[in-house]
């Protein structure tokens, strides 16, 4: 049963969002860029961001303003790490973003959950003659992220943008694979671009 608890939480949160951009006027950011462990891991994510609640606040000292956002997203990715394993990710986030009046840069912090599905080469067959792979056997394990994510971005004109964002948190596995710790850390980092639809 507590396998099927992240995928409520990810529908949750889906529902939410769709519903969240059907009803709102407001554009709708959406983000495209690479995702993974590492620089070296190939790796695509695409999320929405739909608001929640967007307000103002005044600083009364500096007499400055920021704008602040509430949202929820949604975003689908997948990593390959060559010759070890490849993932596929479907993950639901609620996140706090601020951005100074007048200013193009914003920053902020969220969290996420998800659902991971890492298929992992378990042994790769050789053909001793030639050096050639002969066969390659694959095993599928279902893992559930749970993130805390700081990003930051800026917007170049009202339609486009770019954003980073690097995330930590603990990568929670299936008790019935022995070679995988319960849980362990993981680091992912996100370098893309922001488009208001």
């Amino acid at each position: 049963m507590y396998k099927r608890i992240p995928l409520l939480v990810l529908l949750l949160f889906l529902g939410t969002t769709l519903l969240r951009a059907q009803s709102d006027s407001e554009k709708l950011p959406v983000k495209v860029g690479y995702w993974g462990g590492f620089a070296y891991q190939a790796g695509l994510k695409v999320g929405a961001q739909p608001t929640l609640k967007a307000w103002t606040k005044a600083h009364k000292k500096r007499q400055l303003a920021s704008m602040r956002r509430l949202f929820v997203g949604f975003n689908l990715g997948f990593y390959n790490r060559y010759r070890d394993h490849s993932n596929i990710l479907v993950e639901a986030e609620v996140g706090f973003q601020t951005q100074r009046e007048g200013k193009k840069f914003y920053h902020g912090v969220s969290g996420s959950i998800g659902a991971l599905g890492r298929f992992q080469i378990e042994t790769i067959t050789y053909d001793v003659s030639d050096g050639s792979i002969s066969s390659i056997k694959r095993d599928g394990r279902s893992l559930s992220p749970i993130l805390l994510n700081y990003f930051l971005g800026k917007d170049i004109n009202e339609t486009w943008g770019w954003y980073t964002k690097v995330s930590y948190g603990v990568l929670l596995a299936e008790q019935r694979f022995p070679n995988l710790r319960e849980s362990s850390g993981m680091l992912f980092f996100e370098l893309g671009v922001k488009i208001n639809l």
